[in-house]
């Protein structure tokens, strides 16, 4: 597993703009639909994949690129800071029909990042900013816009192998769009 940042040039800082553009582009660079990225700033991408991605490709729209491999294995009981961009929302039924996903309220948000991280580890603390939200076109035109959520904190590990899912997987919905990638590190 690679972790990426990715500084995009000035002209090229548009992309983080529009979230299908970016998948369409870091799909191309990393040669695969498996990845997870993030834009925490404009003109900012953070990627992770499989495998290292196709520096010539992320040269010719960058002015700096680190690239190294990601730990996505801990041990039970480590403590851990986190942050993540994650798209927390709720799916609201109506009778009869499939049900529309919509955006939580800023109570609910805290309890909603508890559940997804589940069993793998214990949240000891998050803080949570809403971020503007992340908008698209789709090919045939019409807009896509998720919301996102900047979340940070400490959490401690109680299940590695079901934490290393989410690390690998993501967490939540809207993945393809720049939400869902974790990012953990050992608390010092």
């Amino acid at each position: 597993m690679w972790l990426t940042s990715i500084e995009l040039s000035q002209r090229e800082r548009r992309m983080t703009f529009d979230t299908d553009m970016t998948h369409r582009f870091l799909t191309l660079a990393s040669n695969s639909s498996t990845y997870l990225w993030a834009s925490p700033r404009p003109g900012k991408l953070i990627v992770q994949s499989e495998s290292a991605l196709n520096m010539n490709t992320i040269k010719r729209v960058s002015t700096s690129v680190f690239a190294a491999p990601r730990k996505t294995n801990y041990q039970k009981h480590e403590k851990l800071t986190f942050a993540a961009i994650l798209n927390p929302v709720k799916r609201t039924f109506q009778p009869e029909q499939r049900g529309k996903l919509t955006p939580l309220s800023q109570d609910e948000i805290p309890d909603w990042f508890v559940r997804k991280i589940g069993s793998a580890a214990k949240v000891n603390h998050v803080d949570v900013q809403i971020m503007s939200p992340a908008k698209g076109n789709r090919p045939d035109g019409t807009r896509m816009i998720h919301t996102r959520t900047a979340f940070t904190g400490t959490m401690t590990v109680n299940d590695p192998k079901a934490l290393s899912h989410l690390l690998t997987h993501g967490v939540g919905r809207a993945k393809r769009f720049g939400c869902g990638l974790l990012l953990t590190e050992v608390l010092k």
